[in-house]
C-alpha cells in the first residue's frame, strides 16, 4: 500500500491491547483525539491500515453556519497536536530554496527566484552518483519547485489567510497574490473526484449541474479553508495562554517545515543515493 498523511477515523476496528498499550485516547483533547491515537500508535510501531471499502454515513450539520462552527472547532485541534507531535503538523512542506525563489517571485525579482531554483538545481546535481547527475538534478529539483508553488499558495488562503487579508487590504500586489492563491485552493478541491456533477441526467443537464457544482464548491472551499484556519489560530492563541512554554511546538501548526534542496525531489534524491549505495555494497 502506500502512506498516507491522514486517515478518515469516522469508524475503528482494533485490537484492544494496542489501544491500550499506548494509553488510549488523550481525554485533554475535545478535537483531534482519533488523529492523536492514530500517530501514537504508529510511534509505537502498530500498523493502521485505512480501508476505502468501508462506507460509514453519520447526520452531516443541517445549516451552512453549523458546519463552518464544526471546521472551526476541527482547527483548534491543530495546536495541541502540534505539541504533542512536533513537526506534523506544518500546513506546507518545502525546501528553503523554493521557499526563497517563490517569494522572490512573488515579490517582484523573477529572475532571482530564477536564479535560485538554477542554484539548488546545481546544488542537487553535485550530491547525486547517476549516470546523468544534471538531468536527473533538473528533473528532481524543479518537480520540487513546481509542488512547491501550489502549497505555498493554497497557505495563503488556508492556513495564512489573516496575514493575507491585511496584507491585501494595503497592497495591490498582495490583492493579486492572493487572488492566485484563491485560484489555486478552487484548483485543488476541483481536481478531487467527485466535484463535477458529470454523469447525471442528459448532457446539457450534466453541464449545468457541472457549472452549478463549480460555482458551491468553490464558495464552500473558500469557507472550508476560513472556518478551519480561523480554528487553527485560536487554537494556538489559547494553547500558548494555558501552556505558554509551549508556544515553541504550538507555531509548528502554522509555520512552514523547511528541508532539503529540492522538496520531494530531494527526498527521491535521498532513496537513489541509498540505493546506489546498497548497489556498491553487493
Amino acid at each position: 500500500g502506500t502512506r498516507l498523511a491522514y486517515a478518515p477515523s469516522a469508524a475503528w476496528v482494533a485490537r484492544a491491547d494496542a489501544i491500550r498499550s499506548v494509553g488510549g485516547f488523550d481525554d485533554e483533547l475535545r478535537y483531534g483525539e482519533d488523529v492523536d491515537l492514530l500517530w501514537r500508535l504508529a510511534g509505537a510501531g502498530r500498523t493502521a491500515r485505512f480501508e476505502p471499502r468501508s462506507v460509514v454515513l453519520h447526520r452531516v450539520r443541517p445549516t451552512v453556519m453549523a458546519w463552518a462552527e464544526q471546521r472551526f472547532r476541527y482547527g483548534t485541534s491543530a495546536a495541541p497536536l502540534a505539541v504533542r507531535h512536533p513537526g506534523a503538523l506544518a500546513p506546507v512542506a518545502v525546501s528553503p530554496w523554493s521557499l526563497a525563489a517563490w517569494a522572490a517571485a512573488a515579490l517582484g525579482h523573477p529572475s532571482l527566484g530564477a536564479g535560485l531554483a538554477a542554484g539548488s538545481t546545481a546544488a542537487l546535481a553535485r550530491r547525486l552518483n547517476v549516470a546523468d547527475p544534471g538531468a536527473e538534478a533538473l528533473r528532481l529539483a524543479g518537480r520540487g519547485h513546481a509542488l512547491a508553488g501550489p502549497q505555498l499558495a493554497r497557505g495563503m488562503i488556508r492556513p495564512w489567510w489573516p496575514v493575507t487579508t491585511a496584507l491585501a487590504l494595503r497592497s495591490g500586489r498582495a490583492r493579486r497574490l492572493a487572488v492566485a492563491g484563491l485560484l489555486a485552493c478552487v484548483a485543488h478541491r476541483w481536481s478531487r473526484p467527485n466535484r463535477t456533477g458529470r454523469g447525471i441526467g442528459d448532457e446539457r443537464r450534466g453541464r449545468w449541474i457541472a457549472v452549478r457544482a463549480a460555482v458551491a464548491g468553490a464558495g464552500l472551499a473558500v469557507a472550508d479553508d476560513v472556518a478551519y484556519s480561523a480554528g487553527v489560530w485560536w487554537g494556538l492563541a489559547s494553547e500558548v495562554r494555558r501552556r505558554p512554554a509551549t508556544a515553541r511546538d504550538a507555531a509548528g501548526s502554522l509555520l512552514p517545515r523547511l528541508g532539503g534542496i529540492g522538496g520531494p525531489g530531494e527526498r527521491v534524491a535521498e532513496r537513489l543515493r541509498s540505493a546506489t549505495k546498497r548497489g556498491e555494497r553487493a
